[in-house]
Order: C-alpha cells, then sequence, then structure tokens
C-alpha cells in the first residue's frame, strides 16, 4: 500500500469520525435550542448553526477531497519508502483498526459523562443533593454515542463497503502488482 493510500484511508476514517460527531451535535443543537432555550438570543442561535455548518463542512472535505488534503499537507512526501509494509494487512484491515480506535475514543470520551450522570443520579434519589447537576440529555447523548460505538465495531464489513474502499482500482497495492509479474 503506497503512502498516499494510507493517509487517504486514514483521512476518510477522520471524516467518518466528524459525521459521528456531528449527528450527536445535532441532537445536542436541537434540545439546547427548542427544549433548554431559555431565551437564546439571535447570537446564540447563530453560534449553534454555524458550528453545525462547520461540522458538516469538514466532513465533506475530509471525505471527498482527501487527496487533496494530502497534496497541499504534503503527507506522502518525505519518506524513505514509497511502499507501507504491512504483511497480511489489508486496506480492510487498516479500517477495522482504524473504527476500532475510533470506536474506543467515542466510549472512552462518554464513559465518563454516563457515570457521572448516574453517580449524581444516585446522589438525588438517595440523598436528595445535586439534583440542578443532573442533564437528561448528557446522559441520552452518552448512552447514544456508547451504542454508537458498539455498532463501529460490529458492522465494520458494512462500514467498509460504505466507504467504497474494497474497490481494487481506488486503492490498489502497486507494490504486489509488481512481484506478481
Amino acid at each position: 500500500m503506497t503512502k498516499k493510500d494510507f493517509f487517504r484511508i486514514l483521512i476518510k476514517l477522520f471524516g467518518l469520525y466528524v459525521l459521528i460527531n456531528f449527528a450527536f451535535s445535532i441532537v445536542n443543537t436541537i434540545s439546547n435550542l427548542f427544549i433548554d432555550s431559555y431565551g437564546l438570543g439571535f447570537f446564540e442561535v447563530g453560534i449553534y448553526l454555524g458550528m453545525l455548518i462547520l461540522l458538516f463542512l469538514l466532513f465533506v472535505v475530509l471525505v471527498f477531497k482527501a487527496d487533496t488534503i494530502i497534496r497541499w499537507l504534503r503527507l506522502d512526501q518525505g519518506f524513505d519508502d514509497e511502499y507501507i509494509q504491512f504483511e497480511k494487512f489489508s486496506p480492510k484491515n487498516v479500517v477495522k483498526l482504524a473504527l476500532i480506535l475510533i470506536a474506543g475514543l467515542m466510549i472512552i470520551e462518554n464513559i465518563e459523562v454516563l457515570i457521572g450522570q448516574l453517580t449524581l443520579y444516585i446522589q438525588v434519589r438517595d440523598y436528595g443533593i445535586g439534583g440542578e447537576n443532573i442533564s437528561k440529555y448528557a446522559t441520552i447523548i452518552a448512552v447514544a454515542e456508547i451504542v454508537t460505538a458498539y455498532f463501529l465495531i460490529r458492522e465494520q464489513n458494512w462500514i467498509f463497503s460504505i466507504l467504497k474502499l474494497d474497490n481494487t482500482e481506488e486503492i490498489h497495492f502497486e507494490h504486489e502488482e509488481e512481484e506478481e509479474n
């Protein structure tokens, strides 16, 4: 696999991570704007919408302009060897590893929030203190992201097919083809 192919896969997978965060940001923004609005002004609404637009644009750039990013940042230059030597490490395995890492990050980020919210809930239930800090939405979002992380791990083959990385024309192993000839 060439360095460019490797970075293309990583950038597209990071775009997938941004898309997942974008989806949860939409839910969080809707709850903040319409449910917990408390008289938000035009400026605050504009900030929320601006953040959503930036996240979506970041997703689009990462997924559809990966080659431009590689060229602009010169990610494929400055290496001693043109190829990454992964013995029996196909693009599918790279994607699987990246999905496991992304899911792991999502679980680590959200397990803390979930445990904190559940601890607060128990304190309120047993002692009647700390009720102002409980956020049903934070708990729901944390659970949803943990479930999504589980989905990322469980449905790797489906995600791989969506990313269309199994097309040998898009990612081909020039080094392996040279060895076969």
